[in-house]
């Protein structure tokens, strides 16, 4: 039996080894074959497929339960040239032939449903056997050419897992909200606003910019420890409201707002107080190429900068706590 498993970055071995390994990775020889996964590379590539997936990545280990070994990978991004929703199912050679292809599949379009995914897709080497399990679990041809062959899975008819009330007290947000009477802020790239995140009465938001214009807006709203969420887009008549998997706004939420702290190298520097930074004071952990700054009086992570990719960064331009708090319009 498998369960699914959020890697730590000193798991990335196991990609490196079965990306490294010529059977496991057969399935790609037409682009290559094995793929080099340095650990140099490891870093970077963790805060952008797990720690800041922004809900456009998932990204997993598959974990035997009894025996507590890795056996592959499943994931999906969205793909912006395309359009679709690309998905990813490995497994280690040395584990095949256990039925493990399926049940990871089915663990994939599971999680994507309840993360609000309509269609999967994925292109499959034409003389890849992989064809065949796709096509068994629920995928159909969209079109082929003489390299590959196009998948795709509608997963409307799959029922997301509810979320359940007894994990609401493991959000710290919501923790947040209760005790301010209602918290919001704003994380910035340079002079634009990128997200806003907020809570108040019961009502979560988590609002995507850019171009300083609303591109979407996520509400979650808990009554009776009953979650609904949808998503919002556009204004006027092309606004549209699409209802959304139950509790999934508060976990992006969760995702966007402590940014990086449960990362291993954080927990490996000793927080230093700046004090003069910014009115709500926070810590600065590390001062080398990576840099987390995280409110005192809050908790939620404020700012963020990376010497080695800046696009990485991200510093906080507005915060409101108590009747200051607005729901966005």
């Amino acid at each position: 039996m498998l369960e699914s498993y959020v890697p730590k970055l000193e798991d990335l071995r196991f990609r490196e080894t079965f990306m490294s390994d010529e059977e496991t990775m057969s399935y790609n020889h037409a682009w290559g074959g094995t793929i080099p996964f340095p650990e140099s590379e490891w870093q970077g590539w963790y805060e952008y497929w797990v720690l800041c997936s922004d809900g456009r990545r998932f990204y997993r280990y598959l974990k035997e339960r009894e025996s507590g070994e890795f056996v592959g990978e499943i994931a999906y991004h969205f793909d912006e040239k395309r359009g679709i929703w690309p998905a990813d199912v490995v497994i280690y050679a040395p584990f095949r032939g256990r039925g493990y292809g399926k049940q990871g599949l089915e663990m994939l379009c599971e999680a994507a449903a309840e993360n609000g995914i309509a269609v999967l897709h994925d292109d499959i080497a034409i003389d890849n056997p992989a064809v065949r399990l796709f096509l068994e679990n629920g995928f159909a041809e969209e079109y082929r050419t003489e390299e590959i062959i196009m998948l795709k899975k509608d997963l409307k008819s799959i029922s997301p897992q509810p979320l359940k009330e007894k994990n609401m007290e493991n959000y710290r947000f919501l923790e947040l909200v209760e005790k301010e009477h209602g918290f919001e802020f704003y994380q910035a790239f340079r002079d634009e606003v990128d997200w806003i995140i907020g809570g108040k009465d019961g009502t979560y938001w988590f609002v995507i910019m850019k171009d300083q214009s609303v591109k979407e807006t996520y509400v979650g709203t808990i009554e009776d420890g009953v979650w609904t969420d949808r998503r919002i887009k556009g204004k006027g008549k092309r606004k549209t409201v699409k209802e959304m998997p139950a509790g999934s706004t508060i976990k992006r939420i969760e995702e966007r707002a402590y940014f990086m702290q449960d990362a291993e190298w954080v927990a490996e520097r000793k927080p230093r107080l700046v004090e003069d930074a910014h009115p709500h004071y926070h810590y600065i952990y590390g001062m080398g190429d990576r840099a987390l700054d995280v409110s005192q009086a809050y908790g939620v992570s404020i700012g963020y900068s990376d010497l080695a990719d800046p696009s990485a960064g991200f510093h906080l331009r507005y915060l409101y706590a108590g009747e200051d708090v607005e729901f966005p319009k």
